[in-house]
């Protein structure tokens, strides 16, 4: 449980450390009260307080999390085609497969998704 100050004691500093960021954000959580109620009660800046909780990621919304596509391990060697039909079945095709074939399997495969 955060420690309330004096009124109005927070917005006597230019800077504020985190510690003292999450402390008046942690007696804003206490309070109950908006951030613009909370910040007109203690002499503070709204814009002061929503700047800090986005910083600390306090605001009850997800960080951005940066997503890299991993790695894909091709297979070398012996070349392959993979196909994916509509019912989600891979068909995978050696090198120098015959066409016509092909297309009859993958006719075949379409029909029986429906």
């Amino acid at each position: 449980m955060a420690r309330r100050r004096e009124r109005g004691s927070w917005s006597r500093a230019c800077r504020w450390t985190e510690g003292e960021a999450l402390e008046v954000l942690a007696a804003l959580e206490e309070s109950g009260e908006s951030v613009s109620a909370f910040a007109r009660h203690e002499g503070l800046s709204a814009g002061r307080l929503y700047r800090w909780r986005a910083r600390l990621q306090l605001s009850g919304r997800p960080a951005f999390v940066e997503v890299s596509r991993p790695e894909v391990e091709v297979e070398r060697g012996e070349g392959r085609l993979e196909v994916v039909v509509a019912s989600g079945r891979v068909v995978r095709v050696p090198t120098g497969f015959d066409v016509e074939t092909l297309r009859r399997l993958l006719v075949v495969l379409e029909e029986d998704a429906c």
